[in-house]
């Protein structure tokens, strides 16, 4: 690592990830189509007739099999997702593509850790995000206060999530979750990294509301399970 690390340019980047996703879809489809279909189809069949989730209440009345079932459902799309980003990071940092594999199915410690971390940070941008509301329905219309709360929670979280996901991939790479690593990486770079976070997230989150409504509008047609098994399907990998 040179003494003074380059400075970071949060729109290239930007670009360049979106190129690199787009242009090398096949890994990551190839990676999951089966743990999707798989997943999709087990929610089909064990929460096909499940009563429409509309509220909290909704959510909270639900049966405990029920509830065990979505509850589970949750824990293998998670475990999922990690596989996939475990596998996408070898793919892009150590060129195991695994082209001559037509099916990757692989779930170990490695795996489980990456899903634990992704869980972690998440929790934090949530606690970001929740300590800007409380701040906002306390700031009694206070102008000042209502600033303070929409930067400072989800602010002080992007920021701490920016200069400690560089652990992601590490754990992905075998090398374990270093975060004095990543630290040390973005060091000088933490606002740049946090904007290049937001550049990409943005129209991330623009897709996965987009699949939502979509999720939502086949959902109210009850176009039978042959549809919403293919909905489920292409949302998911979608949203991988």
């Amino acid at each position: 690592m040179p003494t003074i690390l380059p400075r970071l340019k949060p729109f290239e980047l930007f670009v360049q990830a979106y190129a690199l996703t787009f242009g090398n879809l096949e890994s990551p489809i190839r990676f999951s189509w089966l743990g999707v279909l798989v997943i999709a189809l087990a929610g089909r069949l064990l929460a096909g007739d499940a009563p429409p989730m509309e509220t909290e209440a909704d959510a909270e009345n639900l049966p405990p099999g029920l509830f065990a079932v979505f509850a589970l459902l949750a824990l293998c799309v998670g475990l999922l997702h990690a596989m996939v980003a475990v596998a996408w990071h070898r793919a892009i940092l150590l060129g195991e593509h695994h082209r001559d594999r037509r099916i990757y199915l692989h779930l170990s410690a490695r795996e489980a850790l990456y899903g634990l971390i992704g869980v972690f940070f998440g929790m934090i941008l949530f606690m970001g995000i929740s300590t800007a509301l409380v701040m906002l329905q306390g700031s009694g219309g206070n102008l000042m206060s209502m600033t303070l709360g929409m930067v400072l929670g989800p602010g002080i979280a992007l920021f701490v999530f920016s200069r400690s996901m560089f652990v992601l991939p590490s754990v992905a790479l075998g090398r374990g979750p270093d975060i004095g690593a990543s630290w040390r990486a973005t060091q000088g770079n933490g606002l740049r990294v946090a904007a290049t976070l937001l550049l990409v997230m943005m129209p991330v989150g623009a897709i996965e509301l987009s699949m939502i409504l979509l999720v939502q509008s086949f959902a109210e047609r009850d176009l039978g399970m042959v549809v919403g098994l293919v909905v489920s399907f292409v949302t998911m990998t979608v949203m991988i």
